[in-house]
């Protein structure tokens, strides 16, 4: 995806060397995520990447996200569904996910939790941003470097970081970000939730 290699670099950049673990291209496959890694010990984790809803693709019964596809196997096909997030152990406050629909109401339906988002959230996370319409990956990555600085170095909460990284491409001078379809897709899912109520997917 364009932009998505810089996002994740320019993240990684706001902590020390000790503190973070990159897996860009190859090395981004779903054996190197799951059992490479301790999971639990990441505060933040952020993905950049294809979101998929369980109607894109058949015959895939169940959202997930596009990982690298290198080891060639059914427990690693680079398809990282919502059953196998919710089997990871994690602790982090924060999980972003900068891609497209990982809390879509497309389908009326469907339960909005039945996702991605729900499933980070089963499986320990505090926190997840998802995303409710596919994005575009400049303005993606820009969003996503200022929550991260906002909530790393403000010492905000997740909504908030949220809400100032939202303002900041609002507040682009002579840009189209100004424009909802690039900073309204982005929502905030605690582990405590009980209910929310979505605005319609809107079309531009």
């Amino acid at each position: 995806l364009p932009d998505t290699r810089d996002e994740i670099n320019l993240i990684a950049n706001l902590f020390k060397e000790e503190n973070k673990t990159i897996l860009l291209g190859q090395n981004a496959s779903e054996n190197n995520f799951k059992k490479q890694l301790q999971l639990n010990d990441y505060d933040i984790m952020v993905f950049a990447t294809h979101g998929f809803m369980s109607s894109d693709l058949s015959p895939v019964s169940e959202p997930g996200l596009a990982l690298s596809a290198i080891e060639n196997n059914n427990e690693n096909d680079g398809y990282l569904s919502a059953s196998e997030i919710i089997a990871l152990d994690l602790k982090a406050e924060w999980v972003l996910l900068t891609a497209c629909n990982t809390f879509s109401t497309k389908h009326s339906d469907q339960n909005p939790f039945a996702g991605l988002a729900s499933s980070f959230l089963s499986a320990g996370s505090r926190g997840v941003m998802s995303t409710l319409w596919p994005i575009e990956t400049n303005s993606a990555k820009n969003f996503s470097i200022s929550a991260v600085k906002k909530f790393k170095n403000n010492n905000f909460t997740r909504s908030k970081a949220l809400q100032k990284a939202q303002q900041y491409l609002r507040n682009q001078q002579n840009s189209q970000w100004a424009h909802p379809f690039y900073w309204a897709p982005y929502v905030n899912i605690a582990g405590s939730y009980t209910h929310l109520t979505l605005p319609p997917t809107p079309y531009v």
